[in-house]
């Protein structure tokens, strides 16, 4: 994980809002979707902010795309917002 990575969690009710600060490498993208399975009891959506990253590496954008797959079955909806958005994930949103 970069050094400098790190993710900012707040809970309201069914939805977790995060915040991602620092740069993000492939180890962030294993960080953040090891964060998502461990902090998603009892949520529907999860609100991922990108506004506060620095470098976004090309290699973390596939490691995240590639193994979204984790995910699945957790019956979330995943939406990623601010500035960052295309560098950090393809699309806007990830339903699983």
């Amino acid at each position: 994980m970069a050094q400098n990575f790190r993710v900012f969690l707040q809970k309201k009710r069914d939805i977790l809002h995060m915040d991602l600060k620092g740069d993000f490498d492939g180890s962030s993208a294993f960080e953040l979707l090891n964060i998502l399975k461990k902090n998603c009891r009892n949520v529907n959506n999860v609100l991922i902010n990108t506004s506060r990253l620095e470098n976004i590496y090309s290699f973390g954008r596939e490691v995240l795309s590639k193994n979204r797959s984790e995910l699945y079955g957790l019956s979330l909806k995943v939406r990623f917002i601010g500035e960052n958005v295309g560098k950090v994930y393809p699309g806007k949103s990830i339903s699983f």
